[in-house]
């Protein structure tokens, strides 16, 4: 309580608070913002009922990707199918013509990059710790078909303001469950993967990327990739060259530079797996010293191999099964099959989040990103917020069990 209270005492002061649906008046006392993003604000609140205090989202229809638009942001009903210890609970929500309304636990420990540009680069044992916690959520998102697409610092919170603990993946609003190849170009530059650039089309490996990257940033305290402007930065990504050069990646132990650059692979087929990743000696408590690592590395080369050689083997009968079945159309006279094409006219990428691009820690992103691409806006109702509360509904989580978030 005194820690919510805490926080409330240092937001910036609200003059004119959010236009909110009567249900959730009459539930939540709305007391002041926590921060913007780009689909979206988070407010304290204060349960009249409970007195406990709670997170609110509001999320703009109008500002969600198109891609991903359905009857609710993709953020709300992802979060009702999710229930992990370090992934930020939904609690319920409240949805209306305009907004949708995200009820969250509040956590009160702040994000993972203030800490990083307060105390700098995290030692091996401390970034273990941290970096399990996230990755172990992210497996979660993947098996469930989730991929989150803006994985960084300022979306990993602390739960407490100590230093140790648990910490909660949070931020949603970029993710995605549709399923086969995804062409929206989104996310926070620095951290975003060659082939979602490229616009070819991606999958659950973008996050793995991120990670590479989110992992280097944690050990070194500096961006694996920097450009002097977005062109430059997306130029040296699509190369995938890094180093450990200087002062910032001295220090770093074998293992950690293996597990960094097997995350960081530039073929998204060649890169880990979340459950290859958690697998890694590196991430695993019973690790070697760091003295030992050149005999743990040569071995996970040649199981990394092996895996390698088996996924190849695999794709190759299902392309010799593909032939197959189309001499079999062919000579059923049934014509040649033809391959559906992912179409490139997905979302607006405006999902892009800026960043400064420096060579410490980026600042914090700007609060509305500016639109990237060629494509308009994605589309939401437009109603005059004036006349009439809106038709709402409230969905609540019953008895199911918590939602889990970082």
């Amino acid at each position: 309580m005194e820690a919510a209270q805490a926080v409330a005492s240092s937001a910036v002061p609200v003059v004119v608070k959010p236009r909110v649906p009567s249900e959730l008046h009459n539930a939540y006392s709305i007391s002041a913002v926590l921060g913007s993003g780009a689909f979206g604000t988070v407010w304290m609140a204060q349960s009249r009922a409970s007195m406990e205090h709670v997170a609110i989202k509001i999320v703009e229809r109008k500002r969600q990707l198109h891609e991903d638009f359905s009857l609710e942001p993709a953020e709300a009903e992802i979060l009702k199918t999710v229930n992990h210890p370090n992934v930020v609970k939904l609690i319920e929500y409240v949805s209306s013509d305009l907004c949708v309304y995200l009820i969250m636990e509040l956590v009160l420990g702040g994000h993972l990059q203030a800490r990083l540009k307060q105390e700098g680069a995290y030692d091996e044992v401390r970034a273990k710790q941290l970096l399990t916690q996230v990755f172990g959520a992210v497996h979660h998102l993947h098996d469930r078909n989730i991929i989150h697409r803006d994985i960084k610092p300022e979306n990993i919170l602390f739960a407490e303001l100590d230093d140790v603990g648990v910490v909660k993946l949070t931020d949603f609003g970029l993710s995605t469950q549709k399923e086969g190849r995804l062409t929206t170009r989104c996310g926070t530059p620095s951290y975003c993967a060659p082939e979602l650039l490229s616009g070819e089309g991606y999958g659950k490996s973008v996050d793995i990327w991120s990670l590479g990257v989110l992992t280097y940033v944690v050990l070194c305290g500096v961006l694996p990739f920097v450009g002097s402007d977005r062109a430059d930065l997306f130029r040296k990504i699509q190369k995938g060259m890094f180093t450990y050069d200087g002062e910032a990646g001295r220090g770093i132990s074998d293992l950690a530079r293996d597990f960094i650059g097997r995350l960081l692979r530039l073929e998204s087929m060649e890169r880990y797996s979340m459950r290859e990743a958690l697998q890694h000696p590196w991430l695993d408590p019973d690790a070697v010293d760091e003295g030992d690592d050149a005999a743990p590395i040569e071995s996970l080369n040649t199981v990394h191999e092996m895996m390698r050689r088996f996924n190849a083997e695999r794709r190759l009968k299902r392309v010799g099964f593909a032939v197959i079945a189309c001499g079999r159309f062919r000579r059923a006279g049934l014509g040649w099959p033809s391959p559906q094409r992912a179409s490139n006219t997905a979302s607006p990428v405006s999902g892009w989040v800026d960043d400064e691009d420096s060579d410490r820690i980026a600042s914090e992103p700007a609060q509305f990103p500016e639109a990237f691409g060629q494509e308009g806006s994605a589309g939401g109702s437009r109603a005059s917020s004036r006349g009439g509360s809106p038709t709402c509904k409230r969905s609540s989580r019953g008895e199911s069990p918590p939602v889990g978030d970082t």
